[in-house]
């Protein structure tokens, strides 16, 4: 009965987004202007890299593949390698390959009909315990099913695929905003401080931006004003850290032994030899 509800709703109706939200809400808890707001933000974000990025076909597909592999990286499954799931990482990293499945669903007008699905599964989930046997079953899912529906362009088996995943590890469709909101907070805050030319620190006092983004965002309350607020703290944070990593890059800079060090490592490997250096000053700083 709950299932026939949602699918006779159409999201191209602008009188049902006025007056059967609050509906849907009461009855599923799902949000639709929430949904219109990220799939808002997908389409401003797209714009922003890309002008043309519709007619210019992006490669979507690929990005998926890659991310997809990222987020198994984040799996203990290597026999050779002692490690354990991050299950903080894979959160990161399939709100990651959500923006990707949102963006090709736009390209490929098909987004409209995709939130139904979201509520559907919502209803229908189940939620697991975040052990090893469920972290192996999420790679297989990933590896045998995700990808395949990735290769041929089905996006609408592809984010059931996701939602089965993301529901089970017991997150919901708020989850899902909210996240979403944080990633793009972040990826809009990396360009405005030089990410595309290089000068942007992405480890903050020996953490990656995702972690303490993701560290900021349940102490911020999720209203009107959260992106905003999260942005504010995002560069609070921020300033703390660049003045370490001046004084880091000064040492650097100004320290004979070093650069004698720096001209003997080749060019590929010179990136990671700064990186770690500010790693492990941070670490000492702290």
């Amino acid at each position: 009965m709950k299932n026939d509800f949602i699918n006779n709703i159409k999201l191209d109706d602008e009188s049902i987004h006025k007056n059967q939200n609050k509906e849907i809400f009461d009855k599923t808890g799902f949000d639709l202007q929430s949904w219109d707001e990220i799939i808002g933000l997908q389409r401003k974000l797209n714009n922003e890299i890309d002008p043309n990025w519709q007619a210019n076909k992006l490669d979507w597909k690929t990005a998926m593949v890659i991310e997809s592999t990222e987020l198994v990286d984040s799996i203990n499954w290597k026999w050779w390698k002692n490690m354990s799931t991050d299950w903080a990482n894979i959160e990161i990293e399939m709100i990651v390959l959500l923006h990707s499945i949102f963006a090709k669903s736009i390209e490929l007008n098909i987004h409209s009909n995709l939130f139904g699905l979201v509520v559907v599964s919502e209803t229908q989930k189940q939620i697991r315990t975040k052990n090893e046997e469920l972290a192996n079953e999420i790679k297989n899912k990933i590896i045998n099913e995700f990808i395949g529906f990735v290769s041929r362009d089905d996006m609408v088996n592809s984010l059931r695929i996701w939602l089965e995943i993301w529901f089970t590890l017991g997150y919901s469709s708020i989850d899902i905003f909210k996240i979403y909101k944080m990633k793009y907070v972040l990826n809009n805050f990396r360009q405005d401080h030089g990410y595309k030319t290089g000068e942007y620190v992405k480890l903050w006092n020996g953490k990656e931006d995702n972690v303490i983004a993701q560290q900021l965002i349940t102490t911020i309350p999720y209203d009107d004003e959260f992106m905003n607020n999260l942005y504010i703290e995002l560069d609070k944070e921020y300033l703390k850290n660049l003045s370490t990593v001046k004084n880091i890059q000064s040492f650097i800079k100004n320290n004979l032994k070093w650069n004698e060090f720096m001209i003997r490592v080749p060019d590929d490997d010179r990136k990671i030899f700064l990186e770690f250096a500010t790693e492990y000053a941070n670490y000492m700083e702290s």
